[in-house]
C-alpha cells in the first residue's frame, strides 16, 4: 500500500474519474425505446466507479489519512460558513480588498477587531467566543481567501 501522500494522489485521480462517471450518468436520457441501449452502455462503462471494490478502497484511503481534530474542525467551520451562513464562493470572489483575511485577523485578535473587521460587513456578524474557536473561524476564513485567490489564477497556473 502506498504512503498517505501517494494515496492522496491516487484518490484525486479516482475522484476525477468518479466525477466524470457521475456526470455521464446524470446526462443519460430517460428510459425509452430509442435510448435503452445508450443507457446500458453508459452504465456498463461507468460501473467500475460505483463498484464495492472502489468504494472500499476510497474509504480505506480516507481512513488512513492522518487528520487531526483541528483540521477536521477547520474544514467543518468552512463548510458551516457555506451551508449554514450562506457564504458562497461567488460572494467570496467579491471580496477583493483583503476582507476575508482582515476578518480572520479580527478573530485572531478580537481586541483589535475595530481596526480590522471589514467596514462594509455587519458588526453583528463578528461573534468571537473562546480562543480556540476564534482560531478555527480565522483558519476557515483564511482558507476562503486562499480559495478565492486560487480561483483568480489562470487555469492550472500559479
Amino acid at each position: 500500500m502506498p504512503n498517505v501522500c501517494g494515496q492522496r494522489i491516487n484518490l484525486m485521480v479516482n475522484l476525477e474519474q468518479i466525477k466524470a462517471d457521475i456526470a455521464a450518468r446524470k446526462a443519460m436520457p430517460a428510459w425509452g425505446a430509442h435510448t435503452s441501449i445508450e443507457r446500458i452502455r453508459t452504465i456498463n462503462a461507468t460501473l467500475p466507479s460505483f463498484s464495492l471494490k472502489t468504494v472500499e478502497a476510497l474509504v480505506e484511503m480516507l481512513e488512513s489519512c492522518n487528520s487531526t481534530k483541528a483540521i477536521n474542525d477547520v474544514i467543518a467551520e468552512r463548510q458551516r460558513q457555506q451551508t449554514v451562513k450562506g457564504f458562497s464562493t461567488e460572494q467570496d470572489d467579491t471580496y477583493i480588498g483583503g476582507e476575508l483575511a482582515a476578518a480572520a485577523i479580527s478573530y485572531i485578535e478580537p481586541m483589535e477587531a475595530a481596526s480590522y473587521w471589514p467596514a462594509d460587513w455587519h458588526d453583528d456578524s463578528f461573534r468571537p467566543t473562546d480562543y480556540r474557536r476564534n482560531l478555527v473561524k480565522a483558519a476557515a476564513l483564511i482558507i476562503a481567501e486562499i480559495e478565492r485567490l486560487d480561483r483568480q489564477l489562470p487555469e492550472g497556473g500559479l
